[in-house]
């Protein structure tokens, strides 16, 4: 069996041997593309759903400077199991630091549920999570499609 350039090995004797290769390439490039997009679909989501739906009158966002929509904040998760490969991305952003008496832990499920006092008042659930994972859903035929190709596969 001969490999590919993208393989770690010119030729192979053992189908398992390629199998696994071909396994971890993907798992190492091809899922990596895909997280990069799917983190760009949950910004959107959250451009949409968070900052569209609430303006705060007390302080300034972060956005992409360590704000909710930061990619720095977005963790993948990257993982085999069988044949089908897992991908996660959990938004780990916490409260902002510039400001007393901030929420040191992750903002996500606060943004989400909406259960939060700021400054006497309560904003409204801004849930971005579940909106995000149906633009994975509809997009995710054209998102491996261009990964493969984009890694000339």
């Amino acid at each position: 069996l001969k490999g590919g350039e993208n393989m770690s090995k010119d030729s192979y004797d053992d189908i398992e041997e390629l199998y696994a290769d071909k396994i971890n390439e993907i798992k190492n490039t091809v899922a990596k593309e895909i997280a990069k997009e799917m983190k760009k679909i949950e910004q959107e989501v959250i451009d949409r759903n968070v900052y569209s739906a609430f303006s705060p009158k007390v302080y300034e966002r972060r956005k992409d400077d360590g704000g909710l929509r930061s990619e720095d904040n977005m963790v993948e998760g990257i993982s085999i199991d069988g044949d089908s490969v897992i991908i996660e991305v959990e938004n780990m952003t916490t409260g902002n630091e510039r400001y007393n008496d901030y929420w040191k832990g992750e903002i996500q499920p606060l943004i989400e549920s909406g259960s939060y006092m700021w400054n006497g008042k309560m904003p409204p659930p801004r849930p971005f999570i579940d909106d995000t994972q149906r633009e994975v859903d509809k997009r995710i035929d054209k998102i491996v499609e261009d990964a493969l190709n984009k890694l000339d596969w």
